[in-house]
């Protein structure tokens, strides 16, 4: 009987923190867009998108859009 019940109690706290870890996984993956404001329009331009560039590929799920 005791057996029985280590088991379970041991069964229900795998579960518990299975769902809690899927649960962070989960709100860890949600997409994010950024708005950020240029103050470059020519020459210096291509060095701020690549700048962009880098901070997207380094944050996955991380949109920055230049305005």
């Amino acid at each position: 009987m005791m057996k029985k019940r280590l088991f379970a109690s041991f069964a229900a706290t795998a579960l518990i923190v299975g769902s809690l870890v899927v649960a962070s996984s989960t709100a860890q993956g949600a997409t994010r867009t950024v708005t950020v404001w240029s103050p470059y329009t020519t020459g210096n331009l291509d060095l701020w998108n690549a700048a962009i560039k880098r901070v997207e590929a380094a944050n996955p799920g991380l949109t920055v859009s230049s305005v």
